[in-house]
């Protein structure tokens, strides 16, 4: 199914750095007869940011929310493409009202759907995971990414129970409770700065998803004051010497500890997590003439 995203045409009172429209067009011709679809996706871009051969937006500097637009686009491509070759396998026509509806439907524009809250969007969120490509990284998000997102939404749930919150959505995360989150998982909690940040970090990237998936989302979360929390930290670690020591040490009598420090000490010399060097199988090591 072929469809193009273009800019609206510039209206009058415009300057070439007001911000445009970005619409869905879809156009086809049946017995005879031309059928458009014009859709708007909802986001605006300068015309300087818009790359018209690659209909995204521009990697530069100035175009703030590249990223995010740019995932959308990504993601209502592929949807479409799904949902059109599933219409021809049930020999149901593609026509401009039908897929008006699924884009609404996509959307969440559609007045009949059931609004998406919070907390099942988050469990969505986690279940999609498994089969969603990281943007940065362009592979599939991996098993411990996931369980972080596990561990944020356990300690959400556990917050809103105890400060008694009967009903949290995307509006209600705001400046006040980011506050009152980060001091519940600082002080009732106990939890160091990093590891507060890594919670946030979780939180801000579910929003930013849901952002673009077209939800309304609370804009507070891109404020400076709603900060991923970070510190620097003293790391514990043994120099050569001391790992040649620890490797000269007779453990022979200790098959266990034998075993742990052989781990410890591949661990070390790779770098590897610990996740990916237990991993390592006789069957994963390759040798070169060298």
């Amino acid at each position: 199914m072929k469809f193009n995203f273009n800019l609206r045409p510039i209206e009058k009172g415009q300057t070439a750095k007001s911000p445009r429209s970005i619409f869905f067009i879809w156009n086809t011709t049946t017995n005879g007869q031309k059928f458009r679809l014009k859709y708007s996706t909802g986001f605006k871009v300068v015309a300087s940011h818009w790359n018209t051969n690659e209909q995204r937006v521009k990697n530069v500097l100035a175009a703030t929310e590249s990223q995010t637009i740019n995932n959308f686009l990504n993601r209502l491509s592929t949807a479409v493409n799904e949902w059109a070759i599933n219409q021809v396998a049930e020999n149901t026509p593609v026509t401009p009202q039908s897929l008006k509806a699924f884009l609404d439907n996509l959307t969440g524009k559609n007045a009949n759907a059931e609004p998406v809250t919070l907390f099942p969007f988050i469990e969505n969120f986690i279940n999609e995971s498994h089969k969603r490509v990281n943007p940065l990284s362009h592979k599939i998000i991996k098993e411990r990414t996931i369980q972080r997102y596990r561990t944020f939404v356990a300690h959400l749930k556990a917050f809103t129970i105890a400060k008694r919150r009967k009903v949290l959505d995307f509006k209600g995360i705001d400046q006040n409770f980011y506050n009152e989150f980060v001091n519940y998982l600082t002080n009732d909690k106990n939890m160091k700065p990093n590891t507060i940040g890594k919670i946030i970090g979780v939180l801000k990237t579910i929003l930013k998803e849901a952002e673009i998936r077209g939800l309304e989302v609370n804009p507070n979360y891109k404020s400076r004051y709603f900060k991923t929390i970070t510190e620097n930290v003293d790391n514990v670690y043994l120099n050569e010497s001391e790992l040649r020591v620890l490797e000269g040490l007779d453990l022979s009598e200790n098959s266990r500890l034998e075993k742990v420090r052989d781990l410890f000490l591949i661990g070390a010399w790779t770098g590897l997590r610990f996740s990916d060097f237990t991993d390592i199988t006789p069957e994963r090591i390759t040798q070169n003439e060298n």
